[in-house]
């Protein structure tokens, strides 16, 4: 599960988030007639009892306010976006509470705290989150997208139910921000190459629900390119010279030269080619980087006597 726990400060102050202990509220009170169910100290206080309030015990190990569900992986929730992710597995109801607190110039100024019950059920698979998009690979509720320069990326939505379907809704953590969507199919915009998280949620917000959990990988730009220097006057080589690169991190990691019709004639960076005959020339260059982005370009070489050329 992915929940969003961010916050938002008017100041600017920085904001660090973490678990912390769940608040004890209520009481026993209006059980077997014993006093008020409605009152400060009974089963559901209303108002509740005056502060301070006592935080509440896990008495049942491996689990405490840090680890409050267990699971594989545990509970976790990022310090600096508060991001809740983790994998319940064990069926029950469990108190969650996140701390975020705010700090001026390293000096703690306030802390809010805010508590949640997650109820984990035994769920028949009614409905199944799925969606296609280019260059995507599956593996279980992971769906792994790859982008090679692409930052407009299309979702369609190929959920499976049993029952109608009572709404969806797509969710993508761009920079900080959740950028949400509830129609079936969608079309996402990404500020730059970098990775991203999103998922798709089928019955929000029900008891049996399903989620497709989506991470994105975009790469930079790769642009294919070269010179050329030769002297025709005497019969003599070509050097090819590789001037491809890439438009952000990352390196070229293979080259692939067609020199003559045909045939790849060289997979060296900066090959050198005796041309025969006189005459036009297509020479094709194909490049790719470490995660299999490509380009290529092809340019007339033109062969002729006694002639020296530049590119």
């Amino acid at each position: 599960m992915i929940y969003d726990h961010s916050a938002f400060d008017a100041e600017g102050d920085q904001l660090i988030y973490e678990f912390c202990s769940p608040l004890l509220g209520g009481g026993l009170g209006g059980l077997n007639g014993n006093g008020e169910a409605t009152a400060c100290d009974g089963i559901t206080p209303n108002p509740a009892c005056p502060p301070p309030y006592a935080e509440a015990s896990f008495v049942n190990p491996p689990y405490s306010p840090f680890n409050p569900m267990g699971g594989n992986p545990q509970l976790s929730i990022h310090p600096q976006t508060g991001l809740l992710k983790g994998t319940p597995n064990t069926l029950g109801q469990f108190s969650v509470a996140v701390c975020v607190k705010e700090y001026r110039n390293g000096q703690l100024l306030s802390v809010v705290l805010r508590d949640f019950q997650f109820n984990v059920l035994a769920c028949d698979a009614l409905v199944e989150a799925d969606f296609i998009t280019p260059s995507m690979t599956v593996l279980g509720d992971d769906y792994f997208v790859k982008s090679c320069n692409r930052l407009v990326l299309p979702f369609i939505n190929q959920s499976i139910n049993n029952t109608p379907l009572d709404s969806l809704r797509w969710e993508f953590f761009i920079n900080g921000n959740t950028t949400s969507f509830n129609q079936d199919d969608v079309t996402v915009n990404f500020p730059e190459p970098g990775s991203y998280e999103g998922r798709l949620i089928v019955n929000p917000g029900s008891q049996c629900n399903d989620t497709a959990k989506i991470f994105i990988e975009i790469y930079p730009e790769i642009l294919a390119d070269f010179g050329y220097e030769y002297d025709t006057c005497v019969a003599g080589p070509v050097n090819f010279l590789d001037k491809s690169a890439i438009l952000g991190d990352g390196q070229i990691a293979g080259w692939a030269w067609q020199l003559e019709p045909g045939v790849v004639d060289s997979v060296q960076r900066n090959p050198v080619h005796v041309y025969e005959d006189a005459g036009i020339n297509l020479v094709r260059l194909e490049v790719w980087d470490e995660h299999g982005c490509k380009d290529d370009t092809t340019e007339a070489l033109f062969i002729s006597p006694c002639r020296v050329s530049y590119s």
